[in-house]
């Protein structure tokens, strides 16, 4: 069994700043990488999923190089961390979409959406009501990024275009 040394060059600070690398390239690639697009035109930052990949493997050379984590431990630790990930998303939306699609077919939509459209009639504050009144609530009981989900989808119920 993998026992972690949390200390492995003998110095905390070198240790920490080895073990924080992977969050380095991932914001690095995410924010500052200059790449330039088919037209030419230069840019900063690379769409997030390569620049989460090339996070993960800077995590894996860290890991098992730096902190001498066996391969196949790392690659059972990158498994079991996405498939956590994956079934909190997917549990997720799925109970956005169940919800969602329950107030809608039970008439109960219209009540939520009259509510607010009534608190204020500017589309401004409604944002900012659902965003943050009722994501805290349901971030409070549940987590996971549930608010941005069942927020999202009481923004598009009430009219709000998705692409903006």
């Amino acid at each position: 069994m993998y026992q972690q040394n949390y200390d492995p060059f003998g110095n905390t600070v070198v240790s920490t700043v080895v073990a924080a690398l992977p969050i380095v390239v991932l914001l690095y690639f995410i924010a500052l990488h200059p790449h330039r697009d088919k037209q030419g035109q230069r840019h900063l930052g690379i769409s997030a999923p390569y620049a989460a990949f090339l996070g993960v493997i800077a995590a894996f050379f860290v890991s098992c190089l730096a902190f001498g984590m066996p391969v196949t431990t790392a690659v059972s630790a990158f498994a079991l961390g996405s498939l956590s990930g994956f079934i909190g998303i997917i549990w997720i939306v799925v109970a956005a979409m169940l919800l969602y699609t329950m107030t809608v077919v039970s008439g109960k939509f219209e009540i939520v959406k009259e509510s607010i459209i009534h608190i204020s009639f500017d589309r401004r504050l409604q944002v900012l009501l659902i965003a943050f009144s009722f994501g805290a609530i349901i971030e409070g009981t549940s987590g996971f990024g549930t608010p941005v989900a069942i927020a999202g989808a009481i923004m598009v119920g009430l009219g709000f275009n998705p692409q903006c």
